[in-house]
C-alpha cells in the first residue's frame, strides 16, 4: 500500500486510492481512503494527504455481495418456478423456470414477459400488474402458461396452471418485477376428473329417478284398468247373470 500511496504522489493524481493502515489496539488493519494533493507549507513544497476511515462501508459491501450470493444460491436451487423481470422481458430464470418453460438459460433471457402467459390470459396478467404497481397487497393470480412461450399458440404448445406471484424489487441495481409460479396443473386436473365424477353420478342418479317414475306409471295404469274392471264386474253382475 505504501508504494501505491507513493505512485500516487509521483505522479501527481489526487484521486482516492485505497489503502490499509494498522489499528492501534487491533490486530486487524482498517481500510482507508486517501487522498493526496500538492501544496505549500512554509515556502517549502509538501503533499497533504486526506485520510478516510471506510471499514464500516467495506464490511456493508461485504456483507451485500454474501447476501447477494446466499439469496442467488437459494433461488438457483429452489423448485419453484422464479423469474426476475426487467422492463417486461426476462431478465433472470432460475433452472426450474427454464425446465419449465422448456427453453434453454439464453433463449428465455430477454423474452417478452407477456408470451409466457397463455393470450387468453394476457389481459388478466396485465391487469394484475397494474394493480401491484398501485400497492395492491394482493399480488397472486391463478392463471395459464404456455411452454415453450410464443405470441401465439402451436400444435405442441403446452399448457400450465399456475398461481402467478409478483413483487417490485430490485434486482442487479434497477427497478425489477419477482415473480413466483406454483404449478397447479395437477391439482386442477384433479378437481376437473372429480368435477366429471360428480356429474357422471349426478347424471346417473337422474336417470334412475326417471326410470322408477316411467316404470311406476306403466305399472299403475294397467292395475287401474284391472281395477277398474273388477268395480264395473261388481255393480253390474247381477245384470250379467
Amino acid at each position: 500500500d505504501q508504494e501505491v500511496a507513493a505512485r500516487h504522489m509521483f505522479l501527481g493524481l489526487n484521486t482516492p486510492s485505497l489503502s490499509h493502515l494498522p489499528h492501534s489496539g487491533r490486530q486487524a488493519n482498517v481500510n482507508v481512503e486517501i487522498t493526496e494533493r500538492a501544496w505549500h507549507y512554509q515556502g517549502q513544497p509538501c503533499w497533504v494527504a486526506t485520510v478516510h476511515d471506510t471499514s464500516s462501508v467495506a464490511r456493508i459491501a461485504q456483507s451485500l455481495v454474501r447476501s447477494q450470493a446466499r439469496y442467488r444460491t437459494l433461488v438457483e436451487n429452489a423448485d419453484q418456478v422464479i423469474l426476475f423481470v426487467q422492463e417486461r422481458h426476462v431478465a433472470y430464470a432460475n433452472p426450474a423456470a427454464i425446465a419449465f418453460f422448456k427453453l434453454q438459460a439464453d433463449a428465455i433471457r430477454d423474452t417478452l414477459s407477456l408470451f409466457l402467459i397463455h393470450p387468453e390470459d394476457r389481459p388478466l396478467a396485465l391487469e394484475r400488474r397494474k394493480a401491484m404497481i398501485a400497492g395492491d397487497p394482493e399480488h397472486s393470480v391463478v392463471l395459464r402458461t404456455i411452454a415453450p412461450p410464443t405470441e401465439h399458440l402451436q400444435p405442441d404448445t403446452t399448457v400450465s396452471w399456475v398461481r402467478f406471484y409478483g413483487s417490485l424489487v430490485e434486482w442487479e441495481g434497477q427497478a425489477a418485477t419477482l415473480i413466483f409460479m406454483t404449478d397447479l396443473t395437477a391439482q386442477r386436473e384433479t378437481e376437473e376428473s372429480m368435477r366429471k365424477a360428480l356429474a357422471q353420478e349426478k347424471e346417473l342418479g337422474d336417470l334412475k329417478t326417471r326410470f322408477v317414475s316411467m316404470a311406476s306409471h306403466e305399472f299403475r295404469t294397467p292395475l287401474s284398468t284391472i281395477q277398474t274392471s273388477s268395480e264395473l264386474l261388481g255393480h253390474y253382475s247381477q245384470r250379467l247373470s
